[in-house]
């Protein structure tokens, strides 16, 4: 366990999913706060000190795999804490984490402040999915394309035509079945509120949700729960 003093900032959480590696099985973990040197990062499974930890941080495209050893745990159940200290990193590297972090701040602090679900994810909380999603424009013109993160007010979606920033969308997609849990439709409106052209071409559209209804935030909000827990 590490006694130093941690380098960490205690500013509020950026609540970026990722997948935490190690021994034989991965599980989802939420990054709290990470620099160059350290990593704050929360969980439902144990992960003993001294452990090794691998994952990814993935910021519109711009990746950086981080090697970490857990140097300190703490348990609020069902939470878990971990303080890991990463691998030195390549200049590169270091500046693709610092330009990243920088995004996932401004993000987290034009996030609304919402209520906890009391697991691990938060409402604010995108996690990684891979779905098919069907959407139509104002001017009636549609099209398909991926869903690459989900939160219960948004996704990002990724789509071949360029859609422009401030245009809306009525999407339609199927929430992917889980164990005790069948697959589950839905229909929302929502907003583009940013949009990236990706390394493959294509557009990766950032979508706001707005007039949800009640049933369709409580199916994402459980199925976001789902992923989070890794299976028994």
């Amino acid at each position: 366990m590490s006694t130093g003093q941690s380098s960490l900032s205690e500013a509020a959480s950026l609540e970026f999913p990722v997948m935490l590696h190690f021994g034989s099985s991965p599980a989802m973990g939420i990054v709290e706060q990470v620099n160059a040197r350290e990593c704050r990062v929360r969980a439902l499974v144990a992960i003993p000190v001294g452990a090794p930890v691998t994952f990814a941080v993935n910021v519109r495209g711009a990746q950086v795999q981080l090697r970490a050893t857990v140097a300190h745990a703490r348990a609020n159940l069902p939470r878990r804490y971990f303080t890991l200290t990463l691998d030195p990193l390549p200049p590169a590297d270091a500046d693709t984490l610092a330009r990243s972090i920088e995004t996932l701040a401004a993000r987290r602090s034009a996030a609304p402040t919402l209520p906890e679900s009391g697991g691990l994810a938060r409402a604010t909380v995108r996690v990684p999915v891979d779905f098919a999603v069907e959407y139509v424009a104002d001017d009636g013109t549609g099209g398909r394309g991926r869903a690459g993160d989900l939160s219960v007010g948004g996704m990002l979606m990724v789509c071949d035509p360029l859609l422009p920033v401030g245009g809306t969308l009525t999407i339609a997609f199927a929430l992917p079945a889980s164990p005790g849990n069948p697959s589950r439709e839905g229909s929302v409106k929502a907003r583009i509120v940013a949009h990236q052209r990706t390394s493959a071409g294509q557009w990766s559209n950032n979508l706001a949700f707005f007039g949800i209804d009640a049933a369709l935030h409580a199916e994402l909000a459980r199925f976001i729960e789902e992923q989070a827990i890794p299976n028994a």
